[in-house]
C-alpha cells in the first residue's frame, strides 16, 4: 500500500491540473496498468494480470466519460478508438493472451505520446532516459 502523503500528492496533482494534464495522467496510468499486466501475464501471475487489466480498463471508462458520442465527428471517432482499445484489454484478460494487450498498448502509448506533445510544456515532458520512458517498453 502507498504511503499517506502519495496520496496527498496525487490528489494535489489532480485537483490542480488542467483538463489537458488530467488526461496524461490517465494515459500514464493505463499505459503502467497496461504493461504491468504484461510482466505478469509473461510471469503467468494470472491474479496480478486480471487486476491490472481491470484498473486500464477502468481508467479507459474515465476517459471515454469525457466523450460526448453524438457531439461531433471527432468525439465519436475518439470515443469509439477508446473502445476498442477497452475490447483488446477485455479479450486479454478473458483469453490471458499477449497479443491483443500488446496492441492496446502500443495504441495506449501513441495516444500519451500525443496527449504529452500537445498539452505540456517541453520541459514537463519525460526525457527519452526516465522511468516513464521505461515502462512504455516494456
Amino acid at each position: 500500500m502507498a504511503p499517506v502523503p502519495y496520496y496527498a500528492y496525487a490528489r494535489a496533482q489532480a485537483t490542480t491540473s488542467s483538463q489537458a494534464e488530467l488526461a496524461v495522467l490517465l494515459y500514464r496510468g493505463a499505459v503502467r496498468f497496461a504493461a504491468k499486466a504484461r510482466i505478469q501475464l509473461s510471469s503467468r501471475d494470472l491474479e496480478g494480470t486480471h487486476k491490472s487489466l481491470l484498473r486500464a480498463q477502468e481508467v479507459l471508462v474515465e476517459l471515454m466519460i469525457g466523450f460526448k458520442p453524438g457531439s461531433d465527428q471527432f468525439s465519436q471517432d475518439l470515443f469509439g478508438l477508446h473502445n476498442y482499445i477497452y475490447e483488446r484489454l477485455y479479450e486479454a484478460n478473458i483469453r490471458k493472451d499477449v497479443a491483443p494487450l500488446d496492441e492496446a498498448l502500443r495504441h495506449l502509448r501513441e495516444l500519451l505520446e500525443t496527449w504529452e506533445s500537445i498539452s505540456l510544456p517541453p520541459s514537463a515532458r519525460p526525457a527519452a532516459a526516465s522511468v516513464v520512458s521505461i515502462d512504455r517498453h516494456c
